[in-house]
């Protein structure tokens, strides 16, 4: 779907167009999670601020919203940046199956309705669009508070109507995706109905147990990762590992990342020339849903820090009245303040989680987990002269550059076998439960790949393999005050944020 570029229109000298008395209310629908992100982003700025509004064709449940932060506005204008929105559409939003649904903005003042230039541009765009049935254009006001009015431009006998529409907020639940059984026309009488034979039961399996997943179905507790959700900070180099456990049939999967594939990934990374500039939750997305179709998958071109508590939440599914069986929250950035949150995350929420960093010319690496009610201490407790320094004021020189991607592929295998681990403990699962416990009092793993790396207590070795691929783990103290050690400042060595608040 390709927008048309339009001309700003000034408003103020337009009447507001008569609103339609229509027996039937039209409905704006819009997931809590969305109309959240859309208050957030209408109300941060002047009025006359855009953001596009996307959802399922099928449902017309505004689920993505977009700030418009490069549109043309004037003190009584929006138009949106097309050619931005054009290629969102068709690098993010097309390979998810969602189409544009209208756009909001916000007007100055008590302004609550549309106005006349707003009537022609829903006119202009629903023209362009000869399937699009509708437009939604809310319209938000900043004064005395923030409110949305719900609007809709629809088609008419002589042109298009604006009518009064009602909000209806969503509440998105984790479920498996069942494919909508198609609509087929009458058809002639079976061959077993002429002759009177009795036909086979029809019954609808779950997506995890169709031919794709036949040769894991023993592997994993699939029905436990269909209903399970892993957080993945940072997806360059993590994206043959997310792959890995979308093969395993995790059911939700939120990528969080700011950056675009450049040249330079292509030796790093999981990317092609035909992802380049393309966002890279955006390239990860779409091969997830060409490896199972009926994941969830959630993608933000955003920073963590640009998340907040309650978005964190909904993204997950925590507070759903069906939440996750289980949830992990995955830092895999070189970012040390995304991974000092991913810490905070987890504490907050008491959600398990996962950090791997690759040390310099990835020589070498370094995993740590989470794993709350079993593990004791946090990552600031495993990692404590780190948060340390950083608290201090240091800045890491250390890049990516020198490392070969063997050694990103080993750390990711590494967080793959550990994160399957985490999401089937305490499901009793024959070859997964127990493995997080055994791991969850030794929760630093380091593994060297080269015998250059200075690691301190692996040792020579008599096989000479262990000089450049051995894997060891650490049982470090957590800092919980006694002894006279410090005690960590974000979990007091409980590995819990309540357990350390109520102290």
């Amino acid at each position: 779907m390709k927008l048309s570029r339009l001309k700003p229109r000034a408003r103020a000298p337009r009447p507001a167009p008569r609103m339609s008395a229509a027996a039937t209310m039209p409905e704006l629908r819009i997931t809590e999670l969305a109309y959240e992100q859309l208050r957030a982003g209408l109300s941060a700025g002047a009025p006359e601020r855009g953001m596009a509004l996307f959802g399922f064709a099928g449902d017309g449940v505004v689920r993505q919203v977009v700030l418009d932060d490069t549109a043309q506005c004037t003190g009584a204008s929006y138009t949106p940046d097309v050619a931005r929105l054009n290629r969102l559409s068709d690098e993010v939003f097309t390979p998810a199956g969602l189409v544009l649904l209208g756009f909001a903005h916000s007007h100055p003042g008590a302004l609550s309705r549309p106005s006349g230039a707003d009537l022609e541009y829903a006119a202009a765009i629903l023209a362009a669009f000869p399937t699009l049935p509708n437009l939604h254009l809310p319209i938000a006001t900043l004064f005395n508070g923030f409110a949305i009015h719900p609007y809709v431009a629809v088609r008419a006998a002589q042109g298009v109507r604006i009518e009064r529409a009602k909000l209806t907020p969503m509440r998105e639940a984790l479920a498996p995706a069942v494919p909508a059984t198609p609509q087929v026309p009458p058809q002639a009488p079976s061959w077993r109905t002429r002759l009177g034979l009795p036909h086979p039961a029809k019954t609808q399996a779950p997506w995890w147990e169709a031919e794709a997943f036949a040769r894991v179905r023993t592997a994993y507790d699939l029905g436990r990762l269909a209903h399970s959700c892993i957080f993945v900070v940072g997806v360059g180099g993590a994206m043959a590992g997310i792959e890995d456990l979308a093969r395993c049939g995790v059911g939700r999967i939120v990528l969080v990342d700011p950056d675009r594939v450049a040249e330079a990934n292509l030796a790093t990374q999981g990317v092609c020339r035909s992802d380049l500039d393309k966002p890279k939750v955006a390239v990860l997305g779409r091969r997830i849903r060409a490896i199972n179709p009926h994941a969830e998958v959630i993608t933000r071109i955003a920073r963590l820090e640009d998340i907040g508590e309650e978005e964190f939440a909904r993204l997950v599914g925590i507070r759903d009245p069906e939440r996750p069986r289980a949830v992990v929250l995955l830092g895999m950035t070189d970012s040390f303040a995304a991974q000092a949150r991913v810490n905070r995350l987890s504490l907050t929420h008491a959600i398990p989680s996962a950090c791997a960093q690759l040390y310099e010319r990835g020589l070498a690496g370094e995993v740590t987990f989470v794993l709350p009610g079993v593990s004791r201490g946090c990552h600031r407790c495993l990692l404590e002269p780190r948060y340390r320094a950083y608290d201090e004021g240091f800045e890491n020189a250390v890049t990516s550059h020198g490392s070969p991607i063997s050694s990103t592929e080993r750390i990711n295998s590494i967080v793959a076998f550990l994160t399957l681990a985490i999401l089937h403990h305490g499901s009793g699962h024959p070859r997964w439960d127990g493995i997080a416990r055994e791991l969850a009092t030794r929760n630093l793993i380091q593994f060297r790949m080269h015998p250059d790396a200075s690691l301190g207590g692996f040792g020579a070795g008599t096989d000479p393999m262990s000089r450049f691929d051995a894997v060891r783990s650490w049982r470090l103290r957590s800092l919980d005050g006694a002894g006279g050690r410090p005690r960590c400042p974000d979990c007091g060595g409980t590995g819990v944020l309540r357990d350390a608040t109520a102290r």
